[in-house]
């Protein structure tokens, strides 16, 4: 396997961190993991190990304004920099794989842009989620007990905190007030003009999605295949399970690469993966990267740099 770390430098100049593992010789379709929300890209060490087990090269990134490595704070987020990010993400994928299209791997709030970059970006071959959300203002209702959408502006806090992470709650309100980005319509749209499979493992135990609203979101009418897994046991966070994740990629892959036959998923053992996280982390320390310049030219885009 070679690991290669990049500076992404998007058409409006700011810098986003991605990670490239690829194979000699892969034996399936490319995936690009979209992490959830207050989730570096080095904590998704599992799910790569898990796709390179089985053939296929792997792309993380961290979301500007955010917590990782790419620019930004995450007191700035709001799901417009996280579509952002992955908008600008895909052209270096693609960069790197040619002709192959590319399958999006996203993991909670990263669901959200993940389908709408899926409906805008002919490049996409399938979409899986693992607990995706698909309401945003009611998962951030369930998580800061309140609906922050529903405030009068000039009452918001300065900030609110999630796991010890400050943001500012009026750039969400701002962007949900012109875009509607967080409200069920806004997701409801989207995946009615989704013309490519998509997946959505939901765990029995999570707190912060429902099953009710995935069906409802997979109910309206459009184009593509669309499949639901219930998993019997998990919360949303499925890495503090090993069992519960272990169940929803072989789930996963056996959608993207095996037609759903899960028998011909091939699993990592815990010590594989225990391996590759210790050097995910080592790797999170390094300072060396490859550049690609969206913001000039993607031909002249893999001159050496360094950060």
């Amino acid at each position: 396997m070679n690991a290669m770390d990049f500076l992404i430098k998007n058409r409006e100049g700011r810098k986003l961190i991605a990670w490239q593992d690829s194979l000699p010789e892969p034996t399936n379709p490319p995936v690009l993991i979209c992490g959830g929300f207050s989730r570096r890209m080095s904590t998704l060490s599992a799910l790569a190990c898990y796709l390179l087990k089985n053939g296929a090269n792997v792309y993380r990134f961290d979301y500007l304004d955010h917590v990782g490595l790419s620019e930004g704070e995450i007191l700035d987020f709001t799901i417009a920099s996280m579509e952002k990010s992955l908008e600008s993400v895909l052209p270096w994928v693609s960069a790197l794989e040619g002709e192959t299209k590319i399958n999006l791997l996203a993991i909670s709030l990263g669901a959200v842009p993940a389908v709408f970059q899926a409906v805008k970006n002919p490049n996409i071959a399938a979409l899986g989620c693992l607990v995706g959300v698909v309401h945003a203002r009611s998962t951030f209702e369930r998580v800061f007990g309140t609906d922050y959408y529903s405030w009068e502006f000039d009452r918001l806090p300065d900030t609110i905190v999630f796991e010890g992470h400050k943001l500012n709650p009026r750039g969400l309100w701002q962007e949900n007030l012109k875009t509607g980005v967080a409200d069920f319509p806004a997701m409801k749209d989207a995946l009615s003009k989704l013309s490519v499979p998509v997946m959505n493992l939901v765990a029995s135990e999570d707190q912060w999605l429902t099953l009710e609203e995935v069906n409802e979101a997979f109910s309206v009418p459009g184009g593509g295949g669309r499949e639901i897994v219930d998993l019997p046991y998990g919360g949303h966070e499925l890495a503090r399970n090993p069992l519960a994740l272990r169940l929803a990629m072989k789930h996963m892959i056996a959608g993207f690469f095996y037609d759903g036959d899960i028998s011909r998923v091939s699993d990592p053992s815990f010590e594989e993966i225990a391996d590759f996280r210790v050097a995910d982390r080592n790797r999170s320390r390094g300072k060396e990267l490859h550049l690609f310049d969206l913001s000039r030219n993607e031909k002249e885009s893999f001159a050496f740099g360094k950060s």
